[in-house]
């Protein structure tokens, strides 16, 4: 998570998927990211070409599915603030805070891809007041600028939902597991703590997801790691980190409502979704 005066290329070519699926405002992603899209995107069509595999359903199913299980919070009344790690050029803080005018959205990522999402954003919509953009750096264990330093800085008295999306394969172990200790510690402060993320589980994964997995690490000059393979080993894993309750969903059970994914493409990746239990109930033995 270093080098923080540059985009990722995955950040511009995840933010073009969501801008042409009407998921983001249009020019939302900036004219430098259109050579990176094109690259990707010719990896994709050469996937898709060979396997069948579409590689853009795989994403749009995910991008729906913490969707869903967002908005179903909300409207539960679980979840009053959401803080969405690594955001890049997700449009999803500006969707929710327009449907929800009371919800505090805080997208989260490094130093220059804040600047310029700031600017973007600025100059394309009206912000709405409760989203808000911070530097917030994963790797670091805390202190200041850490997820752990902003969750402590939310008031107790509400549910809190964090979210990553396309990032956990990218930390080596010892910063997955140091994330999600950071997270499940941070939220038993509040009536209700919720993590969503994507999960992309080996084992259940459709075959070109390796094909596709070496040229991504290609394209980004990063190794990519598999922490969860599959539902009872990720259980632990994320149990160990300090959750309580951990449950895994396919993604193509979200998928048939939205008509650009494509239900065996989108196989393999799945919802995770953990709580905590608030350390009042835990001292209260309720």
């Amino acid at each position: 998570m270093s080098q923080p005066d540059r985009v990722s290329p995955t950040a511009f070519a995840t933010g073009m998927v969501w801008e042409r699926a009407g998921l983001s405002p249009p020019g939302w992603v900036p004219d430098e990211g259109k050579p990176v899209d094109r690259l990707f995107q010719t990896l994709a069509r050469s996937v898709q070409w060979t396997t069948g595999f579409s590689f853009n359903s795989w994403l749009l199913a995910r991008h729906h599915a913490i969707d869903d299980a967002v908005e179903q919070a909300i409207k539960q009344g679980h979840v009053h603030t959401v803080i969405e790690l690594a955001a890049g050029f997700s449009g999803r803080g500006l969707r929710l805070c327009q449907r929800h005018p009371t919800l505090r959205y805080i997208e989260t990522d490094l130093p220059h891809m804040v600047r310029l999402k700031r600017t973007r954003m600025a100059g394309l919509v009206k912000v709405p007041p409760q989203l808000g953009n911070q530097v917030i750096d994963v790797s670091l264990a805390g202190g200041e600028g850490s997820v752990s330093e902003l969750l402590a800085r939310l008031p107790r008295n509400q549910g809190v939902a964090v979210i990553t999306e396309g990032l956990m394969n990218y930390l080596p172990g010892t910063l997955a597991d140091g994330l999600w200790q950071q997270v499940a510690g941070g939220l038993v402060r509040f009536e209700h703590g919720l993590y969503i993320s994507d999960c992309y589980l080996p084992r259940q994964a459709h075959p070109a997801m390796a094909l596709l997995g070496l040229g991504l690490m290609a394209f980004t000059r990063s190794r990519m790691h598999s922490h969860l393979w599959g539902r009872r080993q990720g259980q632990r894993r994320l149990q160990k980190a300090g959750f309580d309750t951990v449950t895994f969903a396919p993604c193509t059970a979200f998928a048939p409502s939205h008509q650009a994914v494509d239900q065996r493409s989108a196989r393999g990746v799945s919802l995770l979704t953990a709580s905590v239990t608030p350390d009042g109930q835990k001292r209260s033995g309720m």
